[in-house]
């Protein structure tokens, strides 16, 4: 290093404002330590804050997170270096598992407001864009609770409440939960090595979730609850089709599934995590494993026979599922069922026929 550039080398104070660069924009604010990524989208943004704030504010616009300097961060995380910010919104699928993860807080929170010790259980995800919700310690909702229901949500969301988040040591969470009387938390904290919890608080309720929240109740601008068998549907938006609700499809099928997967889960003993984590605890994975392994044969087996008692019409069995999800295995053990009735299938990975981009139009 030059003399003359060592000699200009002093101490520095401590700084007091921070820069921020919006990627999609390369426009660059400050501010002072400390002040939140939402401050700053409300100053240099302002069309994706909620429309409390914009009432010409549109639904696929709000932002519910950002990644700031390449990591995912809530709203309410402080900006204390310079930092590079990139919005979440609805269109992603970060944006919308936040947006569906507060949806069902609120919804857990009016429901605590309206019937006290009623518990609502969120159990599946629907390709339409909803949540498949029942109670879980009495009857299933009626319509006129639906009703109210609905309009408890959406009072909450008027008065935009804030949502707040704090890490509790273990113990004090544990005596959050108890004195909520939630015995399936109480299972899943009873596992958890880490000596704190992050828990979130609107109104009178806390609870303890998987993942990041909006700050407060005014970004839900587009959901419904709608009725139906058994439950109820929870709806919200999907990230290619952030301005509407997607219709509902027909889930009756699904609802099948769902109460029979809910049977097997009662046989096994393993509602929840915190039922797995204990049934794994006491020496039972590897009765639980045989016992799943069992009922999934003879699924199989069923879905064999119905194949074979309508033919010769049945000739192309099409499996479908996400990627690693045992799609193959399954159409190896679907045809070892049907060789037992004196087929001769064979199975075709699909993965084979796809093209690189460079071989399709």
């Amino acid at each position: 290093m030059p003399q003359s550039h060592r000699e200009r080398i002093k101490p520095a104070r401590s700084r007091t404002f921070v820069r921020v660069t919006f990627e999609d924009s390369n426009k660059v604010y400050s501010a002072p330590v400390g002040a939140t990524i939402e401050d700053f989208f409300a100053v240099a943004r302002p069309e994706l804050v909620p429309p409390v704030r914009q009432p010409d504010h549109s639904t696929e616009k709000t932002v519910v997170a950002a990644i700031c300097n390449g990591a995912l961060r809530e709203l309410t995380y402080p900006i204390e270096t310079d930092s590079t910010v990139k919005p979440i919104t609805l269109c992603s699928t970060d944006g919308v598992r936040i947006y569906q993860r507060s949806l069902a807080f609120i919804l857990r929170t009016a429901a605590h407001n309206l019937f006290g010790d009623t518990k609502l259980a969120l159990n599946h995800d629907l390709p339409f864009g909803a949540l498949y919700g029942t109670v879980t310690n009495g009857p299933p909702l009626t319509l006129e609770q639906i009703g109210l229901l609905k309009t408890a949500v959406q009072t909450l969301i008027d008065n935009d409440l804030p949502i707040k988040r704090a890490e509790v040591p273990l113990k004090e969470a544990i005596a959050v939960f108890k004195a909520q009387q939630d015995d399936d938390m109480l299972r899943l904290l009873e596992s958890r090595e880490k000596d704190y919890v992050t828990l979130y608080t609107l109104g009178d309720v806390q609870d303890y979730f998987f993942g990041y929240m909006i700050p407060s109740t005014s970004y839900i601008t587009l959901w419904d609850i709608e009725p139906t068998e058994g439950g109820f549907l929870l709806r919200y938006p999907r990230p290619d089709t952030a301005t509407v609700l997607k219709k509902v499809s027909d889930v009756s099928k699904l609802q099948s599934l769902f109460t029979e997967n809910a049977k097997l889960l009662d046989l096994l003993e393993v509602n929840d995590i915190g039922d797995l984590n204990q049934s794994t605890h006491y020496g039972r994975a590897r009765e639980l494993i045989l016992v799943t392994e069992a009922l999934h044969e003879g699924r199989i087996v069923d879905i064999a026979e119905k194949i074979v008692n309508h033919q010769p019409d049945i000739r192309l069995v099409l499996i479908a599922g996400p990627s690693c999800s045992g799609k193959t295995s399954f159409s190896k053990r679907l045809a070892v069922q049907l060789m037992a009735h004196e087929y001769k299938p064979f199975t075709r990975g699909m993965d084979n026929y796809f093209l690189g981009p460079d071989q399709t139009p």
